[in-house]
């Protein structure tokens, strides 16, 4: 566990906490040949005497820190640890107004291009300081990278918890068993089968230790607070435990360590330690993590070819180091004959600077989808190179903007500066701007958890169950994903240019974005376009999985870890509407309701990296691909469960989208159910292949009737066929004798009204 806990520096060759690891390699980064006139702590490496020395340090052009004057008491140590006391005096420096930090020997660039050294601090800019430190940080970081390995990573192993307790229902019923958690971070409530709830089966009570939203103390049950644990988790299922004194307080200490991301050492210890269990269990070597997305090769497959001379509407922006936005992929397509002074003057005009950038061509008509965030325009502001850009983009053709908030949460942003183009501002292009109504994340998550207490329980009346979740505004607000995105789809198809964005650009306008193409292009309902759209509209245009997710770093500000603040289920929202599609077109998808189920289960879970960061520069710093293993390794590894085996790719008819037969997905909000196969891929498998079965004796049948027909073949033959082929010849046969009996009474009966 110490291990863990402490990382050792590759500079100094010191184990460090890991809470002040990040302050401790600060230090290696300021570049200054000798820190005169300090006296700073330090803390020997080989603490034979168990004393600290006090002496002047020397941070050498390698990063290495040697004591320049060492005491005589302690004469063998070469290597040392700073406080971290004095590492936040040091930054503490840099941000005086007053006192500027700045290494001496730092070469500055003027106007002219000409190298100049400034001695005085006090003529030294601010900024410069800023953008010095911040480059030094970053090229060590990525240094540090490069010398992690996955197979040298040190998890720290979970302690063995196992408690007698008692389980409280809302229904105020007490069930006595054991609550234990093994090795995989997954807790277990068992009990004898008598005492369990009679309407869930047992995966009810299996829940990962990431899952949990909140864990408080219950002062609800018996006066006996202090030995009561109220936990919710990210899915919303509630459970009350008590436990003894000592069992409290090891409960309460692994879930402070593990789970709730104020407290918590490292959140992604889950991750990197499922990596080495995955490829134990399955007894195979690390793989690289999978990627479908490749940047070239989709937009080739869309009609985009950059090394072609004849490429004249799009040029590539180069985002590799996350300057241009922090939050956007390395590489953006841009509309040609713009040059980057005026793409920067137009992402100051957007919220984070999202700037509008392309993610579909239609290979078809050539007309495209773009993708953004918010102006910043408030009531009157104009920026000539948004102008400008959005002419590009419009290509003298229409230009329609789908804003998926509603008319009046987009009026409510220009009182903050923000807001919604204004159509006399862009007076060169034909524009139309649609509201789509989509409502936010805080509504998102009310109607998640509206749904997911009234699902959770059997002992609601089936009338007034359907009631509550039609008025949980869940499936209203899948409505109108799917009306908007098939709205986006007609567009598209009479020769419209498309814009979708809603605040910041990376919430409901993922979901438009990758609806609409799953209407448009058939690919991206093959498994690996699946797949390939999640990578490039979900994960690399910067959808905040970890905070959507409740993954959360006690390094992030304290609005952003606040639970209730940040979490919202889009995605999921978003697998739903899939569903949805699906179960109306299932023939024309290549893979099958298992896929989205499991999607759906492992977002919350943190087994695996794809949903643990927020974009690829958070991936990039994380050292994802290494340390971390990617749930598309998982689905290819085992491609056949995942497989449709009634797909037909060569259906080119388009998807039915019908709102009225929308149908709550049962395989997700009631998977807890009693009856329910506790294993559903397993399940999902059966049904598969008994409708397969059904369809080879379909086809078996219509074979063995033509060569019946063909042949002309007579009642005696009947012998070499199957019974079921049999009952049906017969059955026809019979059909036929009783309409020619029909036709002879019919007829009889006619000459007998003549005479």
């Amino acid at each position: 566990m110490d291990e863990y806990r402490n990382k050792k520096c590759p500079t100094c060759n010191v184990l460090i906490p890991l809470n002040e690891y990040n302050d401790h390699i600060y230090c290696h980064t300021i570049q200054e040949e000798e820190i005169e006139n300090q006296n700073l702590d330090i803390i020997p490496a080989e603490n034979k005497k168990k004393k600290l020395t006090k002496s002047v340090i020397k941070i050498n052009n390698n990063l290495s820190i040697s004591i320049v004057n060492l005491s005589k008491e302690n004469p063998n140590f070469s290597r040392a640890k700073i406080t971290k006391s004095k590492c936040k005096e040091i930054k503490n420096k840099e941000k005086n107004e007053d006192k500027h930090y700045f290494p001496s020997n730092l070469k500055t660039i003027n106007q002219d291009g000409k190298k100049m050294t400034r001695k005085n601090s006090s003529d030294i800019d601010r900024e410069q300081i800023k953008r010095y430190f911040t480059k030094k940080k970053t090229q060590y970081f990525q240094e540090l990278n490069n010398l992690n390995n996955v197979k040298e990573e040190k998890i720290e192993e979970i302690k063995d918890f196992k408690s007698d307790c008692i389980l409280y229902d809302k229904n105020n019923k007490t069930y006595i068993g054991k609550l234990f958690i093994d090795q995989s971070y997954t807790f277990y409530f068992s009990g004898e089968m008598n005492n369990i709830p009679q309407y869930f089966n047992s995966d009810y009570y299996v829940f990962p230790l990431l899952s949990i939203l909140k864990c408080v103390t219950n002062t609800n049950y018996f006066g006996q607070s202090n030995f009561c644990k109220e936990i919710t988790l990210k899915d919303y299922r509630n459970f009350i435990f008590k436990f003894t004194p000592n069992s409290f307080k090891e409960f309460t200490e692994l879930i402070d360590k593990f789970a709730l991301p104020e407290k918590s050492i490292n959140y992604f210890n889950y991750a990197y330690y499922y990596k080495n269990l995955y490829y134990s269990e399955n007894k195979s070597k690390f793989k690289e993590n999978i990627s479908i997305y490749n940047f070239k090769n989709e937009f080739l497959r869309q009609g985009i070819d950059f090394s072609s001379d004849n490429n004249k509407e799009f040029n590539i922006l180069d985002n590799s180091n996350f300057k241009f936005c922090e939050t956007y992929p390395k590489k953006l397509i841009m509309p040609y004959g713009i040059n980057d002074e005026e793409l920067k003057n137009s992402a100051s005009f957007r919220t984070k600077e999202r700037i509008p950038t392309l993610t579909y061509r239609y290979k078809k008509n050539g007309n495209c989808i773009w993708r953004s965030s918010q102006t910043k325009s408030g009531f009157s502001s104009i920026n000539k190179s948004d102008v400008l850009l959005l002419t590009k983009i419009a290509n003298k053709q229409k230009l329609c903007i789908y804003d998926a908030r509603p008319f009046l949460n987009a009026y409510a942003n220009k009182l903050k500066g923000a807001g919604y183009e204004n159509i006399n501002n862009y007076p060169n292009i034909d524009m139309d701007i649609i509201f789509c109504g989509m409502t936010n994340i805080h509504s998102v998550r009310n109607s998640y958890q509206k749904i997911m207490s009234n699902v959770s329980y059997n002992t609601i009346e089936e009338r007034t169950l359907f009631f509550n979740i039609t008025n949980s505004g869940w499936y209203e607000a899948i409505i109108i994903l799917l009306k908007s995105s098939f709205q986006i789809y007609n567009s598209i198809r009479e020769k419209n240019n498309i814009l979708i964005h809603c605040s910041d650009g990376w919430d409901r306008t993922s979901q438009l974005c990758a609806t609409s193409q799953i209407l448009l292009d058939k690919y991206y309902r093959t498994l690996d376009g699946f797949i390939c759209l999640i990578e490039k509209d979900w994960l690399s245009f910067g959808h905040q999985f970890r905070y959507r997710s409740g993954f959360y770093s006690p390094f992030d500000s304290p609005s952003n870890v606040s639970n209730e603040n940040q979490f919202s289920p889009i995605f999921l929202q978003w697998l739903d509407a899939i569903y949805q599609l699906m179960n109306q077109n299932y023939n024309k998808f290549q893979f099958n309701f298992n896929l989205i189920l499991l999607l759906a289960e492992e977002i919350f879970s943190g087994k695996y990296g794809t949903f643990l960061f927020n974009n690829d520069k958070e991936r990039e710093e994380y050292n994802e691909k290494k340390k971390t293993l990617s749930i598309w390794n998982y689905i290819k590894d085992n491609e056949e469960k995942f497989i449709n085996k009634i797909y037909n790719p060569d259906d080119d008819r388009g998807l039915i989208v019908n709102c009225k037969k929308i149908k709550i997905w049962r395989d997700y909000f009631y998977r807890f159910e009693r009856g329910n196969n506790e294993n559903y891929l397993e399940e999902y498998d059966k049904k598969l292949k008994g409708y397969e079965n059904n369809i080879n004796k379909d086809k078996n049948i219509i074979e063995q009737l033509s060569t019946f027909i063909a042949n002309k073949c007579e009642i005696e033959d009947l012998e070499g066929l199957d019974k079921e082929c049999k009952k049906i010849i017969e059955k026809l046969i019979k059909e036929k004798k009783e309409k020619e009996k029909k036709n002879e009474n019919i007829t009889s009966n006619n000459e007998n009204k003549k005479y």
